[in-house]
């Protein structure tokens, strides 16, 4: 089968349009996320100089929605900023205060050992840090992790979602 460069052409055409019609929906689903990262930024900023942020998680429980941010203050010193969505108020913590991240994926690998961990979030529950990790069982169903951002202790599991 032989192409006109017309139909080639129209075809380009089509397919360029689709595809910055799908980019155009993923940045503009990513703006609620970018957002929430700028103002927890300068909220941060207001008591401790942001010098470089890495890491943002947004942790939603029953009772509030939390932004923390993983930041480094211009006299390089690494923290942990959480910020309650609705009042605004922020606790803070010295980078080495809590366990990070990956801290809390390995744990819950080892506590679980699940089909898949996708992410962990940083939030308060009970104004405590807790890592929440989110994850995909054996039997495929998706799952809930609770842990102590202080000391890596199990405080719930959800599961069988």
């Amino acid at each position: 089968m032989h192409l006109s460069r017309r139909t080639v052409s129209i075809l380009t055409v089509i397919i360029a349009v689709i595809l910055l019609f799908l980019l155009s929906v993923f940045m503009f689903s990513q703006r609620p996320i970018e957002q929430a990262r700028e103002e927890t930024t300068s909220l941060i900023n207001i008591e401790y100089p942001v010098e470089d942020t890495s890491d943002f998680y947004w942790l939603t429980t029953p009772d509030e929605t939390y932004f923390s941010l993983e930041f480094t203050t211009t006299d390089d010193k690494q923290m942990y900023g959480i910020v309650a969505r609705d009042s605004g108020e922020t606790v803070y913590y010295d980078y080495n205060e809590l366990i990070t991240n990956d801290d809390a994926l390995a744990i819950t690998v080892n506590d679980l050992d699940p089909l898949e961990v996708q992410q962990a979030r940083l939030g308060l529950v009970e104004n405590e840090p807790v890592w929440e990790v989110t994850y995909t069982d054996k039997e495929s169903r998706m799952g809930y992790y609770y842990i102590s951002a202080k000391d890596g202790s199990w405080i719930q599991t959800i599961s069988n979602l």
